[in-house]
């Protein structure tokens, strides 16, 4: 039995269709995995932020303290 070229044309059609969908696929993969990539990043970043504020109000209020006690003695 041999191939006629409406079975390589077929061969050729299926393995085409095949590569496309696995290159569309790892490339939706790929983005999905990158955005939540930059999410987290972008989350500790913000959580990073919110603690130096936290911090620095912490601090504020120490030395808003100390001034306070430093004048009343």
């Amino acid at each position: 039995m041999t191939l006629t070229v409406f079975d390589l044309a077929l061969i050729g059609a299926t393995t085409g269709l095949t590569s496309f969908f696995s290159f569309l696929s790892a490339m939706i993969y790929m983005k999905v995995r990158d955005t939540r990539r930059k999410r987290i990043v972008m989350e500790e970043m913000l959580e990073q932020m919110h603690d130096q504020a936290k911090t620095h109000q912490e601090f504020e209020e120490i030395v808003e303290r100390f001034r306070k006690n430093q004048g009343g003695e």
